[in-house]
């Protein structure tokens, strides 16, 4: 992976002598260097990211509301310690509350790319997993076959600025769409992946607007965001 780097350097810097009076594509390739360069999660015992999350839920049965509702509530997220499963070592993410969430949260680094699973520590099986590649480009898309579910998830990527209360941010979008485990299981969401290279996941958009078998004869939609409020690496 060193060699890897040295030679992007390389190829990096004679595109930028030979290129010097554009400074647009100079900056491009500057940008492309830092991105590359920087892990996409750093993953470090006791880095920790201070979120906001909210949430609004409203069902409709026969045109008439029978629930509406929202709820928002902050919290952190702390790399505490490594963790092994299966022979592979993850690092176990804990909340702060603990009442956000009951579930056991872990990030995987997979050369460059982060694996991220919500783990169940009673019956030993992931019920949610998602993979994130990279290096990535914009408008790529890619395939990740769940080994612990049927099926597999398509992920498409886009490159953008977005600014949330920790700051202003360049990101990838890491758009898929995935069935929930836990409570949720049974719903089918949207879900958007805002993710800095360096900092991590900086903004997050889940949707649903179709309840299956959860809720017959319903419509509505539930919608969830998080979002970035400061962090701290050590």
């Amino acid at each position: 992976m060193k060699r890897t780097y040295f030679v992007l350097l390389i190829l990096i810097t004679t595109i930028i002598f030979s290129t010097c009076a554009n400074d647009e594509i100079t900056d491009a390739i500057i940008l492309s260097l830092k991105i590359y360069n920087d892990p996409l999660v750093p993953l470090q015992v006791n880095n920790t990211w201070r979120y906001s999350r909210y949430e609004y839920a409203v069902v409709q049965l026969s045109g008439q509301t029978i629930f509406d509702d929202s709820d928002s509530t902050e919290f952190r997220q702390i790399i505490t310690r490594p963790i092994v499963i299966d022979g592979k070592e993850y690092f176990k993410i804990s909340f702060i509350p603990e009442s956000v969430s009951s579930r056991l949260m872990l990030f995987k680094k997979e050369d460059t790319s982060i694996f991220l699973g919500w783990y169940n520590d009673e019956e030993e099986y992931f019920e949610e997993e998602y993979f994130f590649k990279f290096p990535i480009k914009d408008g790529d898309t890619y395939i990740y076959d769940n080994q612990y579910k049927d099926g597999s998830q398509v992920y498409t990527v886009t490159k953008t600025e977005i600014t949330v209360i920790a700051g202003d941010f360049e990101c990838f979008v890491f758009s898929t769409e995935v069935e929930l485990g836990g409570e949720l299981e049974g719903l089918l969401w949207e879900i958007n992946f805002y993710i800095s290279p360096g900092v991590g996941l900086v903004y997050m958009y889940m949707y649903c607007d179709d309840f299956g078998d959860l809720m017959p004869g319903t419509t509505g939609y539930i919608e969830i965001k998080e979002e970035l409020l400061s962090y701290n690496f050590e």
